[in-house]
């Protein structure tokens, strides 16, 4: 019996060290499903973090396991757009020409798109990029009922924590606590859910003081949680990057601050349980991957999108971690029904359950027949030859692996590798057994060390990077899965490491990185020599300009004297006519030179934006509008128009710009009225998460649908025949603008019935 538990404990152990290196090739298969025809159709998941992000990777596995559970046979395509590390317009630009070249021709059945940019990203480009594709979300933090307007075939899953959930148990667990710090860093995702959670916990307000902690340094946060007060609470949210711009996985902050907190950290995340957080109503990104995969599979399986409403309660779970309960002295059994506690230690007689029994039914065996003895040795000798069997196939199994699998003693001492660890290193086997795994293949110090190890002895370490030094002198990155062990050879701890080689992607990822910065430098060289082409052309200009006037008033001059009696008639009628050919060909020159110092000063003018340097203040809207409506007054009453202007929130940025923005749209509707109907002008606002969003709205004569994308070139015009003033500059110069002050402007029109332009701006109360 005992070697049967050996056998199961082995085939355990052999199963999550060759888990990685089997997962992409059986990936694909999935378990059978009810239905009679598999459901079809190309499924992609565009991800709005990085690889390697908990939350991000907690909704792509809940999507993935669902879609093969309902029976959906593919295997979905995943993108990953790293808003996180590379948030720039630049990036967003060069995700809209890949994402165009690969998927606008390639018909996509169902886009899931995780958290709120991609959303933005999907919604904004789903004509160009994803045609026909039904759309279906997760992770969405500050979703509204505008959130979709105008969108269809749009369902999924909105990312609502439940903070009154979480602090009421705490409370209930904690009931003398007088303040509690909430901790959120300063993206946009970040605050969008501290407005929500603020909101939420108002109604504690008289009880309980809450102080938030808003994009702080993690070695900042560390020693505020230190100087709390015994007694009260600290909540954990939304942290991923600093101000600083470093990147973090959603648990790696409560890891950081939780070993020396004072006081109980609670959180809202599921990934966060485990790694410090007592606990909470938490939200899973997994349940929140397998929401949207059952909505998914409902419009693969053809029903229609517009009856699978938006989940905006998602389910949580009530869940503990027992080894903090303890930490705080907190009796489980005050935790409400349902909870889950993970990390709860279990009794002998669980633990060993079948051992017990085993030696129960032994001794009564032993009692009833010596017989049964011999049997049972014969039977040990066969299981301890079948044991020797399975040894030497695991064994083998491992040797073969494509997977880098080697053991090692903590204190660095190698035990055993496999193959592809003397593939990968270029050393022999016994170069390698016997000396330092830490000299070898890792390039950590002494303290980086023993924190590796401090974390081993709390539970697996996944996807730590260190660098191999090869027998040739080499450097190999190389991502390691490690777990603890034991091993007859290993006098402390033993650890096993399971590693696969990342050097080509994290050279491509330099290179990416390059790539950017290079091309943020050519930009800015651009901006520089539109500058100076645009300021030194003038110069000729005006020189064109002055000798045509000084060669027209000489031809005046000369026309003077010809109308003299004496000169002749025949010369006077030949002098007309070559004068009506100077006249002809100087007009021809002085149009087409203020032509192109139209042009130029519009370039000169556009180049001149980019370089001025922005104010980002709070900006009042409804009197920066009303001013730029005053100044409007003559224009409004020549074309008999009228505008209305609700309240407006207050924005934050340039108040100078801004006003150019909204003068440059006001004058756009006035400039395209409707001749059959009454200009009417209608401005108003919203908030939209984090942001504040305008509305400005004409019944003018509207935009066809194939020029809505052109009017931001430069120098477009809607009607270049028409007798409308203007240069093509004013929307060029909105967008501009707008992308310098952390904005947004989009356009919804309809030829013949009007225009809504939309402005999107920081809110001014941030």
């Amino acid at each position: 019996m005992r070697t049967r538990f050996e056998r199961i404990a082995r085939t355990i152990l052999l199963s999550l060290l060759l888990l990685p290196a089997a997962l992409p090739a059986s990936s694909t298969v999935g378990p059978l499903s009810a239905q009679a025809q598999p459901l079809t159709g190309d499924v992609l998941i565009l991800n709005y973090y990085q690889a390697g992000y908990s939350w991000t990777d907690d909704q792509t596995t809940g999507i993935r396991e669902m879609l093969r559970t309902g029976g959906y046979r593919a295997d979905p395509i995943v993108e990953y757009m790293d808003w996180k590390r590379a948030p720039s317009k630049e990036n967003l630009d060069a995700l809209y020409r890949l994402y165009r070249l690969k998927y606008a021709r390639r018909p996509l059945a169902v886009v899931f798109v995780t958290d709120n940019a991609a959303l933005d990203f999907a919604l904004l480009h789903r004509k160009e990029i994803f045609p026909g594709a039904k759309i279906v979300f997760s992770g969405i933090n500050g979703y509204t009922e505008k959130t979709l307007a105008g969108q269809k075939e749009v369902t999924g899953v909105v990312e609502d924590v439940d903070p009154t959930g979480t602090v009421d148990v705490a409370l209930k667990l904690h009931p003398d606590a007088r303040e509690v710090l909430v901790i959120f860093d300063g993206t946009e995702s970040g605050q969008a859910a501290r407005n929500s959670v603020a909101a939420k916990v108002a109604q504690y307000r008289g009880r309980v003081k809450f102080r938030f902690l808003d994009d702080a340094l993690v070695s900042e946060i560390e020693k505020e949680v230190k100087r709390m007060s015994p007694g009260n609470l600290v909540i954990q949210g939304a942290y991923s990057r600093d101000r600083n711009g470093k990147t973090y996985n959603l648990d790696e902050v409560v890891k950081i601050i939780a070993p020396g907190s004072p006081v109980p950290i609670y959180g809202l995340w599921e990934a966060m349980c485990g790694r410090g957080i007592v606990g909470g109503s938490l939200l899973s990104g997994r349940i929140q991957g397998e929401e949207a995969a059952r909505m998914g599979l409902r419009i693969l399986a053809g029903e229609d999108v517009a009856r699978i409403p938006v989940v905006v309660k998602p389910p949580m779970v009530l869940m503990f971690d027992y080894r903090q309960l303890q930490r705080f002295g907190i009796d489980s059994r005050l935790l409400p029904a349902q909870s889950i506690v993970i990390n709860r230690p279990v009794s002998f007689y669980q633990a060993n359950k079948q051992i017990f029994w085993f030696f129960i039914v032994v001794i009564g065996i032993l009692c009833a027949a010596v017989a049964v003895l011999a049997v049972a040795v014969t039977a040990r000798r066969k299981a301890d030859k079948a044991l020797k069997i399975e040894k030497d196939y695991i064994e083998r199994i491992i040797s073969i692996a494509p997977t880098m699998i080697c053991s090692f003693a903590d204190d660095g001492r190698v035990l055993s590798t496999n193959r592809a660890v003397l593939s990968i290193s270029g050393y022999p086997v016994q170069a390698l057994e016997g000396s330092s795994w830490w000299e070898t293949f890792s390039d950590k110090s002494r303290e980086q060390i023993d924190q590796l190890l401090y974390a081993l002895r709390q539970g697996p370490v996944l996807n730590h990077e260190m660098t191999l030094t090869t027998n040739v002198g080499a450097k190999r990155v190389i991502s390691w899965h490690l777990v603890t062990g034991v091993h007859e050879d290993a006098v402390g701890m033993e650890i096993i490491g399971v590693g696969s080689d990342v050097t080509e992607r994290k050279l491509a990822e330099e290179e990416r990185e390059q790539f950017l910065r290079e091309l943020e430098s050519m930009n800015k060289e651009l901006e520089s020599i539109v500058y100076v082409a645009s300021h030194d052309l003038r110069s000729p200009l005006v020189n064109i300009q002055g000798f045509s006037r000084k060669l027209a008033k000489a031809c005046q001059e000369m026309n003077a004297l010809l109308r003299d009696d004496r000169v002749p008639g025949d010369l006077q009628s030949a002098c007309d006519s070559i004068q009506g050919s100077i006249g002809k060909s100087l007009h021809f020159i002085t149009s087409s030179v203020e032509k192109m110092d139209t042009l130029l000063g519009g370039l000169l003018r556009l180049s001149r934006l980019g370089r001025k340097a922005l104010k980002h203040d709070r900006v009042d809207m409804n009197g920066l509008v009303e001013d730029v409506v005053n100044a409007m007054t003559y224009q409004l009453r020549q074309s008999g128009g009228e505008i209305e202007v609700e309240p407006l929130l207050p924005c934050l940025g340039d108040a100078v710009q801004i006003n150019q923005v909204f003068s440059n749209l006001i004058d756009n509707a006035v400039k395209y009225c409707a001749p059959e109907r009454r200009l009417r002008i209608g401005i108003s606002s919203w908030m939209d998460g984090g942001q504040a969003v305008f509305r400005i709205s004409d019944n003018g004569i509207g935009i066809p649908l194939a020029q809505q994308e052109k009017i931001w070139e430069i120098f477009h015009r809607l009607n270049p025949g028409s007798d409308v003033a203007g240069e093509g500059l004013g929307l060029t110069v909105v967008r501009r603008i707008l992308d310098r002050s952390d904005g947004k402007v989009w356009v919804e029109s309809e030829w013949g019935k009007g225009s809504s332009f939309f402005v999107s701006l920081p809110h001014g109360d941030r």
